[in-house]
């Protein structure tokens, strides 16, 4: 079964020492806050160590003529690939701005700089400052495609992480049936490394009343830390777009 918000949060709750708890809105605002807290934690330590514990999703971008330069919601973590054109071609990723900006002499034996317009077959994934201050998400994903499209009618699809979500106490559900929204983790991680050190990061709730459970706690946390490191290469995992591939006169990595 999928890992829901709710459940989650009773499961957080059981480790505080509070009985009869069955409904988290019933619980104290501080209890809420807390568990709010060590759940949003834990999901951001998934994020850092890299896609592969949370679900894949697809999403397309429409190709405009004469635009190269396509900004992705900032709800995007990162773009796996390949990217598709028209999910069938292949594109190919260019390992840097400077493959970008020299698309033409680089890859097709031409003397301009830049890339002149045609069919995309080439993307660059680019990270950038997408402002907010202290707002909101500050990072955003931008996609240059090469050469830059001489026409409409075409459409990227991107294989893409999204952002572990913004946990808040508005979220959890009342009543006897669990409606919560669903944790966007890899069902082989929720129980081994999510929860884990969601649980360690409770104890850290000024409510924490189980010192009896505190040992169990840390030896499942340290295990979890194990298993991060082993799975997803743990802090900071590679992305890896696909084969390699030829463009011209030159290999680049696809």
């Amino acid at each position: 079964m999928s890992l829901t918000l709710n459940k989650a949060a009773l499961d957080l709750i059981s480790k505080l020492g509070v009985d009869n708890i069955t409904d988290p809105t019933t619980a104290s605002i501080q209890i809420q806050e807390d568990v709010i807290t060590a759940l949003n934690g834990a999901g951001q330590w998934l994020q850092r160590a890299g896609e592969d514990f949370f679900t894949r999703t697809t999403i397309t971008q429409a190709l405009t003529a004469g635009t190269a330069q396509y900004l992705l919601s900032e709800n995007i973590q990162s773009v796996i690939g390949p990217i598709r054109l028209n999910n069938q071609v292949p594109m190919a990723a260019l390992r840097s701005r400077g493959e970008l900006d020299q698309f033409d002499r680089i890859f097709l034996g031409q003397a301009d700089y830049g890339a002149a317009g045609g069919t995309p077959i080439a993307y660059w994934v680019e990270s950038v400052y997408a402002g907010g201050g202290f707002s909101g998400d500050i990072a955003a994903i931008n996609i240059w495609v090469a050469p830059t499209p001489n026409t409409g009618g075409n459409t990227l699809y991107i294989e893409c992480i999204q952002e572990f979500p913004s946990l808040t106490i508005s979220q959890f559900v009342s009543g006897p049936t669990d409606t919560s929204i669903l944790l966007p983790v890899a069902q082989n991680y929720a129980e081994t490394i999510y929860m884990p050190i969601a649980r360690y990061l409770i104890m850290l709730s000024s409510q924490f009343s189980r010192p009896d459970l505190r040992d169990q706690i840390t030896e499942q946390y340290k295990r979890a830390l194990d298993e991060l490191s082993t799975a997803g290469g743990f802090p900071d995992a590679t992305q890896v777009h696909g084969d390699r591939a030829n463009i011209g006169s030159r290999e680049v990595n696809a």
